[in-house]
């Protein structure tokens, strides 16, 4: 185990990258929201995941957090689309904040607003990575790009999935988290 102090918001201790036998992603859930107070629907919300996921540190990453990891450790491109978004747009820049941290410090990231009915020891240790999907048509293409990034296909519903980015976990480095992070899309 080791702290790494940009893997963490401002004020709070270095985050210490615990991980499951067998597994490289940290326990440690980053979720993020404009301010550190939360409304008390979220922070209940919250309360619930966090009895749920006890072995988890769970943190908050407010807008102030998010733009210096940005500054400070994110991949230069993806440092500029980052601050190329209008801040008042802070849901589009949190979707690039969380590849970027997870590329960057590994653990899992949860939409404050997402629901778990299980703990998630149940299904994170299966894998080092893991993508949210919903039931849906997907491309071949996605499905090849799962095979080829060694992305388990088990388990999606008739095989088939649309990626959703609300639950993602991965640890440090992880090539699903490098390949958005290192590579502009056209």
């Amino acid at each position: 185990m080791r702290a790494i102090q940009e893997c963490t918001p401002l004020g709070a201790a270095p985050s210490v990258h615990t991980t499951l036998e067998g597994d490289t992603t940290p326990l440690v859930v980053r979720q993020t929201w404009k301010e550190r107070k939360l409304p008390f629907w979220v922070a209940s919300h919250r309360r619930r995941l966090m009895a749920l996921n006890p072995s988890y540190r769970f943190e908050i990453w407010d807008d102030r957090d998010c733009e210096h990891f940005m500054r400070t450790a994110a991949e230069p491109w993806v440092r500029w689309a980052y601050f190329a978004i209008n801040p008042s747009v802070g849901a589009a820049r949190a979707d690039i904040w969380r590849y970027a941290v997870l590329h960057r410090c590994g653990g899992v990231y949860l939409d404050l607003d997402s629901t778990l009915i299980s703990s998630l020891h149940e299904w994170l240790d299966r894998s080092s990575a893991a993508v949210s999907c919903e039931a849906n048509t997907v491309s071949e293409f996605d499905l090849n790009m799962a095979r080829r990034l060694n992305i388990s296909t088990d388990g999606l519903v008739g095989g088939r999935c649309v990626r959703a980015q609300w639950l993602l976990a991965a640890p440090p480095r992880h090539p699903l988290m490098r390949k958005v992070c290192n590579e502009p899309h056209p």
